[in-house]
């Protein structure tokens, strides 16, 4: 396997912060165990189905399924729904995913910025819990035949490429 480049920045670090990724790259080398992150974004409106995050799909709500595959894969460390609706954040903990914040509702009123959502997660897990992943893992409700085993392979796949994204 070819060593990753060194010094490779991650789109969400400052960059006061560019030494966590060669201690990335490092970590990806040695194949020590990542801090990987699974964050589920789950609006709670939607304009062309009302409330469709919370709506039985084969018996479970669209959130349910990504957070059982993500639970269920062997590389994913933590599970968070990233929601700004009190019912899909307590569907989303009754199912096992953290909510660890409510998300601020700009996010919803920009309908679609998930480059910032992602970077608001990764933000406030490392200002409020000091907790900064290796990889965060998006998981869009939308997608609920994805399995943990397609997931444990894109992660490997990203480990093994020593790129930004998989």
């Amino acid at each position: 396997m070819p060593r990753p480049k060194l010094g490779v920045r991650r789109p969400w670090m400052r960059p006061r912060e560019a030494m966590d990724g060669i201690i990335f790259s490092i970590v990806a080398y040695n194949h020590i165990k990542m801090k990987v992150v699974a964050i589920i974004p789950a609006k709670g409106d939607s304009k062309r189905l009302p409330r469709k995050n919370l709506l039985p799909m084969l018996g479970k709500p669209l959130p349910v399924w990504a957070i059982e595959a993500a639970k269920a894969s062997k590389k994913i460390n933590r599970v968070i729904v990233s929601t700004q609706d009190d019912e899909i954040a307590q569907m989303a903990r009754e199912a096992g995913a953290e909510v660890p914040y409510m998300e601020p509702l700009e996010f919803a009123a920009k309908g679609g910025d998930i480059e910032g959502l992602l970077l608001y997660a990764v933000e406030w897990l490392r200002e409020n819990e000091n907790y900064v992943p290796d990889a965060v893992v998006l998981l869009q409700t939308t997608n609920p035949l994805r399995l943990a085993s397609h997931l444990d392979e894109a992660i490997e796949q990203f480990e093994k490429s020593g790129s930004d994204s998989t």
